[in-house]
């Protein structure tokens, strides 16, 4: 398991969720941050278009561009 930090997180960065995640069960497992906040980051998910408010331990992985 990843140990990412809120410090961790740009505006603009792809990420995948955890997989024990209910929505990367459910097939939205990827999208982009869109806002970090103190404690979330907020990241646009591709597959439902929703913004999803995340901790940084359920952050699976961070996608290099």
């Amino acid at each position: 398991m990843n140990n990412y930090a809120i410090q961790d997180f740009n505006v603009g960065m792809r990420v995948e969720l955890h997989p024990a995640t209910d929505a990367w069960m459910f097939g939205d497992r990827f999208g982009d941050v869109v806002k970090v906040g103190r404690e979330l980051v907020h990241v646009k998910m591709d597959r439902s278009g929703k913004t999803r408010k995340v901790h940084p331990r359920n952050i699976g992985e961070i996608i290099p561009n």
